[in-house]
């Protein structure tokens, strides 16, 4: 999304920058507009994701995106920063009440860091509007999973 016009939030704090699209060759100055609802989401993204386990990315993305308006290759970027952040300071808490189990959590660990070598590649290689629609599949295809499994339980 093009954002025309900056909020004063976004302005104050500083949410804006210029991002070169290898894929395209394109170079794009951007800027963030409605702030104050995109920071209001993701603190309830991190209760929630805090509260259950889950990853955020599902939910980053598009607020950074869609609703902020950053462009889609910076928004991915910007939650898997994110992600890395709040992820690490949650293992604590699991490490402290001996919740882990580290043979579990090295390959686990290790296959992230393997994945993000290669999803970086990939991502700078792609154009913006394959990687949105492999996003879409996969969230639709977790999501019908997810009611898959839901349903069947209940009848």
């Amino acid at each position: 999304p093009e954002v025309e016009r900056q909020d004063p939030l976004g302005a104050a704090l500083g949410m804006h920058g210029v991002f070169t699209d290898a894929a395209t060759g394109q170079t794009l100055e951007w800027k963030t507009h409605r702030t104050g609802l995109g920071l209001i989401l993701f603190c309830g993204i991190g209760i929630v994701a805090g509260m259950f386990g889950l990853g955020a990315g599902w939910a980053n993305v598009p607020v950074l995106n869609l609703v902020m308006g950053v462009p889609f290759k910076v928004a991915v970027g910007t939650s898997t920063f994110v992600l890395s952040l709040t992820d690490t300071s949650a293992a604590w808490v699991y490490i402290h009440r001996g919740c882990v189990i580290p043979l579990m959590a090295i390959p686990a660990v290790l296959g992230l860091m393997a994945g993000a070598r290669v999803g970086v590649r990939f991502m700078v290689k792609t154009k913006p509007a394959s990687i949105r629609t492999i996003v879409i599949i996969m969230l639709v295809a977790a999501g019908v999973r997810s009611l898959y499994s839901g349903f069947s339980q209940i009848l």
